[in-house]
């Protein structure tokens, strides 16, 4: 991979300071989970994909949908900072379709 900025410049040192270590510890910590089913043999890793594809349809309703948001709402350090980064999410997406002129649908 090559990195877009030289070596003695500033970007360089962001970029492997936190890009590169962000991104290096997602990828060792996926491929150790990987290595892991794969040791198990191939039988747990298609159940591992099965779970998760009923999981993800589970989650498309709306009674179990539900139950997850105040599930993962609840506790008390984290529930706020997910509500906060759900919530600016939704605000800038919004402010953004406004700019755009998209119009508000009347409720």
């Amino acid at each position: 991979m090559t990195l877009p900025v030289t070596e003695g410049s500033e970007g360089y040192s962001y970029y492997q300071r936190y890009a590169c270590a962000r991104y290096d510890t997602d990828i060792r910590r996926t491929l150790r989970i990987l290595r892991r089913a794969c040791s198990f043999g191939w039988p747990v890793a298609i159940l591992m994909i099965e779970a998760l594809s009923v999981i993800k349809r589970r989650l498309a309703q709306a009674g179990p949908r539900l139950r997850w948001d105040r599930l993962t709402l609840s506790p008390p350090l984290v529930g706020p900072v997910i509500l906060a980064v759900q919530t600016a999410r939704f605000a800038r997406i919004t402010g953004t379709l406004l700019k755009a002129g998209v119009a508000l649908p009347v409720a």
